[in-house]
């Protein structure tokens, strides 16, 4: 059985209907807008600042020097841009999690003081069109295709992990597509070996930012991650995932 994991305070403050869970499982009240790779990536005039400035609008009240932690308030503040960084979410004043950023939303998310973009998708052509926008802008591009079709292995994990927890790197941002089942894996690993989560509690944090139990092999691979750090938390039962299909699917 799923126990209950609630937030961290800095959590629950940049996102108290989606990461407070005391009666159970809830899926996230945002969704994830579909759109194809060539729009998700299109260039949009100036950097996030000089575009933001133009317009009368800033993202963030208070900038933060790069370098230190992002905070809550920071990624709050462009949640507005969701078309650019789509299912922004804060994780620590270190890391942040997401779905594809526009060329607009990488000039955004270094604003706000991040330094690293973790890619984990796999198609080469859009890797390297992103790592050319990154590294305009001066950010850090790591490429660590992880897919939905097969277990992310150890190896995987720790490059991962190594990146996230680097304080030269941090604070990072990391994304896949939509930014909640790959993505969402690879920060269910940030809460067992960081935090101290057991996987239930991941699992359930997972979930709670749209992860879609159906992709097994991501839900397996993280669950050996974490029996090989010594937890006892059981895998989510057959009965569990087809409910979870079922919700999806026929509603």
């Amino acid at each position: 059985m799923l126990t209950v994991q609630t937030a961290s305070p800095e959590l629950a403050q940049a996102f108290p209907g989606d990461t407070l869970l005391p009666k159970g499982l809830r899926f996230s009240r945002d969704k994830v807008k579909e759109q194809p790779d060539s729009a998700a990536t299109s260039s949009r005039s100036g950097s996030g600042t000089d575009a933001l400035n133009a317009q009368g609008r800033s993202p963030s009240a208070m900038p933060i020097e790069t370098g230190r932690d992002v905070s809550p308030q920071a990624v709050k503040s462009l949640q507005p841009y969701f078309n650019d960084i789509p299912n922004l979410r804060y994780v620590s004043g270190r890391l942040l999690r997401g779905g594809q950023p526009s060329d607009q939303g990488l000039a955004f998310l270094k604003d706000i003081g991040v330094r690293t973009i973790i890619n984990l998708r796999t198609e080469p052509v859009l890797i390297a069109r992103e790592k050319i926008a990154a590294e305009r802008l001066g950010l850090k591009y790591v490429e660590l295709p992880t897919y939905t079709v097969q277990e992310p292995d150890a190896k995987q994990f720790q490059t991962f992990l190594t990146v996230a927890t680097n304080p030269a790197d941090g604070p990072v941002y990391v994304h896949c597509y939509h930014g909640r089942d790959r993505t969402g894996t690879m920060i269910g690993a940030y809460r067992i070996a960081e935090n101290g989560w057991t996987f239930d509690a991941a699992f359930q944090e997972m979930m709670a930012c749209g992860f879609r139990p159906g992709f097994a092999p991501l839900t397996n691979g993280l669950h050996r991650f974490a029996q090989a750090r010594g937890d006892k938390s059981p895998l989510p039962t057959s009965s569990f995932i087809m409910s979870d299909l079922a919700k999806r699917f026929h509603k």
